[in-house]
């Protein structure tokens, strides 16, 4: 566990954490629990907040069907 904190004292991935960070914030992501479901050729579904379990599965076969 010590490399951990090594890691983060030292800044080693900062510069990947904030644009990670910008990149999220520029494609809508602005609660927790944001998710983004790709699928070729698709615009990006993008899922803010917490939702049900349905709801993933729903997305997901959506995405399934429009890449089959």
């Amino acid at each position: 566990m010590d490399s951990f904190p090594k890691c983060v004292d030292f800044g080693r991935y900062a510069g990947l954490v904030v644009d990670s960070y910008n990149l999220a914030r520029q494609i809508g992501f602005d609660a927790p629990s944001s998710f983004i479901v790709l699928t070729e050729g698709e615009t990006p579904k993008l899922l803010r907040g917490a939702h049900p379990y349905l709801t993933f599965d729903r997305v997901i076969d959506e995405a399934y069907d429009a890449a089959s």
